[in-house]
């Protein structure tokens, strides 16, 4: 069954996948993950359990990007609020919309204001199409 896992402190491998130039990233990145530097094997446990589709954390105030990384989203809620020592991001919050029985969902940004933002859907927002393997269109 598909899952999403939900946790505060991001991963280390979301400075990987944000650092990796192929990788597509969508959203805001102002900072780098504030993550541990020990890595105790979560994401490659939850890789290998085959049923995470994505990782969603918060933590860092001036991220809200999302990146796929070997198959699995990694993805920022948004600030919503409050007292802190910085946020440059206005408030917000990601919402997630899964579909029943499929491994998909869309996400995306809701402004405090109501203005949507960074839509996606899991996963063909973060694959790279290759032109070459598009069907030939003749009229």
């Amino acid at each position: 069954m598909p899952a999403l896992a939900f946790f505060h402190i991001p991963l280390p491998e979301y400075n990987e996948a944000a650092s990796d130039e192929n990788a597509i990233l969508i959203g805001t990145r102002m900072e780098k993950a504030c993550a541990p530097e020990l890595n105790t094997g979560m994401f490659t446990a939850m890789k290998e359990a085959g049923d995470v589709m994505g990782m969603f954390v918060g933590h860092d105030h001036d991220n809200d990007y999302a990146v796929m990384w070997k198959g699995i989203l990694l993805a920022y809620g948004r600030f919503t609020g409050g007292n802190t020592e910085y946020n440059h991001l206005s408030n917000g919050a990601r919402v997630i919309l899964m579909k029943e029985g499929a491994r998909t969902f869309t996400t995306w940004i809701r402004l405090k204001g109501g203005e949507i933002i960074d839509k996606t859907v899991y996963p063909d927002s973060y694959m790279k199409d290759d032109w070459r393997k598009r069907p030939l269109v003749t009229e």
